[in-house]
């Protein structure tokens, strides 16, 4: 049953982006991916807050 996530994600990056913050927007399936290879070489660790990029170790 369809409950909104998508229309809910696509509306708050609109604000972002009206606010003048940038967004992104990917499936999880690929986000997932890029935040493994990300811990993997390292450049997580540039891009995330150290709670976050911590979880890589």
């Amino acid at each position: 049953m369809p409950v909104g996530k998508s229309f809910l994600a696509c509306a708050l990056a609109q604000k972002a982006c009206r606010d003048d913050y940038s967004a992104f927007y990917t499936g999880t399936a690929a986000l997932f991916r890029e935040l493994a290879i990300a811990c993997a070489d390292g450049s997580l660790r540039c891009c995330w807050p150290n709670s976050v990029a911590s979880t890589c170790s």
